[in-house]
């Protein structure tokens, strides 16, 4: 009823124009407005346009006024749901637009961590590839010096250590390359 009386007052544009704005603020009274959807536009329209279906001939039996009346209501149906639609498009492109300005944000995150994860690891694979070069270089220098001398498990034992260092020296880099 307050619906038709807005109608019957004239005053509908105003009325919805509320609607619209009260949406617009976030201050519908039972739902919030990132919460509507295309279809509670529709429904709207719909039962807007029921509503006047079934009270108009209660508000005057002319034909030709009638007539009237329905062609001015359903322009401001159209608007107004044009008007909805429109907002509609706005709240989602806001959505968006917050979607977008945190993911841009927790990119930024993972470039700043994957720089300083980059750091870290030629940090650490400097630090470790040092005391494998200096392990590296004092066994083949104490295999070409002793080589002679050493028995056949002592150079075997130099072998493993040099391959273990060659295999450590590879894990680092591989590493590195990941």
């Amino acid at each position: 009823t307050v619906f038709l009386n807005q109608i019957i007052n004239n005053t509908i544009d105003d009325y919805l124009e509320i609607g619209l704005k009260k949406w617009a603020n976030d201050q519908l009274p039972l739902v919030a407005k990132d919460q509507i959807v295309v279809d509670d536009i529709t429904l709207g329209t719909h039962a807007r346009r029921r509503a006047f279906t079934h009270f108009l001939p209660e508000y005057t039996q002319d034909a030709i006024l009638l007539i009237k009346i329905v062609n001015e209501l359903e322009d401001l149906l159209l608007k107004n749901e044009s008007s909805s639609f429109e907002l509609f498009i706005n709240i989602q492109q806001s959505k968006l637009n917050k979607s977008n300005e945190s993911l841009a944000d927790k990119n930024s995150e993972l470039e700043r961590s994957n720089k300083e994860l980059m750091a870290f690891s030629y940090v650490a694979s400097h630090d470790l590839q040092e005391p494998l070069r200096k392990i590296k270089l004092f066994t083949n220098l104490i295999t070409e010096r002793e080589s002679e001398t050493m028995s056949d498990n002592s150079q075997r034992m130099f072998g493993k250590i040099t391959a273990s260092v060659t295999r450590m020296q590879k894990l680092i880099d591989d590493l590195l390359s990941f």
